[in-house]
């Protein structure tokens, strides 16, 4: 049958709309190409021979960018040093009202300055920072390259008192925990003397 007789046959017109309908309505499944994609780019840090290698696994770190469902590279990251650290942070599906990790300031904060947010200075907000990373136990803190990075190292400089160390390719805070600091230049002193 040719298609002009096929038009001319009863009801093949309304069957012709019906396929056409739902051609249509099959067009959004269609992907888009090409396929939406990250770098996965892991800093000289985390990789085999880096400075990674200074943490034992029971070390807790934070790690910016914040891992949550905006962003898992630093999971990535914890991965590629084989999970020779601990995070305070991570994506994960919680039992509960948000089906995530519960909100807490450092992630409020962090998802800000990662958004373009000023940089917080109240003495009460480093103060709510400063607890928090103790709660955590945090013992190192690694800012490595990502959005708003560079508000992420003056919020964490002014929070922690001092600056980083540059090292392979992130921004490195050791001893953070309270204590930890003196500790370690009293270990150091001893070991001069």
């Amino acid at each position: 049958m040719k298609p002009r007789e096929f038009l001319r046959t009863p009801g093949s017109r309304g069957r012709l709309l019906v396929l056409a309908a739902v051609a249509f309505a099959l067009v959004p499944l269609v992907p888009r190409w090409p396929y939406p994609s990250t770098d996965a780019r892991v800093p000289a840090f985390f990789r085999p021979g880096g400075e990674v290698a200074q943490l034992s696994p029971a070390d807790v770190v934070l790690v910016a960018p914040y891992a949550d469902h905006l962003s898992s590279v630093a999971m990535l990251w914890q991965a590629s040093a084989g999970y020779r650290f601990r995070m305070p942070e991570g994506e994960a599906f919680v039992p509960g009202p948000s089906l995530g990790p519960p909100p807490s300031h450092l992630r409020a904060t962090f998802e800000a300055l990662e958004g373009g947010v000023p940089v917080p200075d109240s003495a009460a907000d480093r103060a709510t920072t400063l607890r928090e990373l103790a709660a955590l136990h945090v013992d190192t803190v690694v800012a490595g390259p990502g959005p708003g990075h560079d508000r992420i190292v003056a919020y964490l400089t002014a929070v922690l008192g001092r600056p980083p160390v540059r090292s392979g390719g992130v921004d490195v805070w050791w001893d953070v925990r309270p204590g930890a600091a003196a500790a370690s230049a009293r270990m150091s002193r001893a070991v001069t003397a």
